[in-house]
């Protein structure tokens, strides 16, 4: 099974890489727009790059050691709650 949480079947590779792309490309200007002219932009950078991996890494981790079919719901859930937050976020933005 190719998929960690999912048995749905996964997106081919050039999907996954264009979306990829974007959603780094959004993320780089959210943390980008944080900057401010006192900022040193070589430690910021990887900064955020490497606190951006640590967490969909830890989040990755838990959802790969998820057992029993109720947690692996929960991570499902808890997902489907921080997708639907960003985008209530991004609407806030005018």
């Amino acid at each position: 099974m190719p998929a960690i949480v999912s048995p749905a079947p996964s997106p081919r590779r050039p999907v996954l890489a264009v979306a990829v792309a974007l959603l780094g490309i959004a993320c780089g200007l959210a943390n980008g727009a944080a900057m401010t002219p006192t900022t040193d932009r070589l430690l910021f950078a990887p900064g955020v790059a490497i606190a951006g991996f640590l967490v969909a890494f830890h989040g990755m981790l838990l959802a790969r050691a998820a057992r029993p079919f109720w947690a692996r719901v929960a991570v499902r859930v808890a997902g489907s709650w921080i997708a639907a937050t960003g985008i209530l976020v991004l609407g806030m933005h005018r």
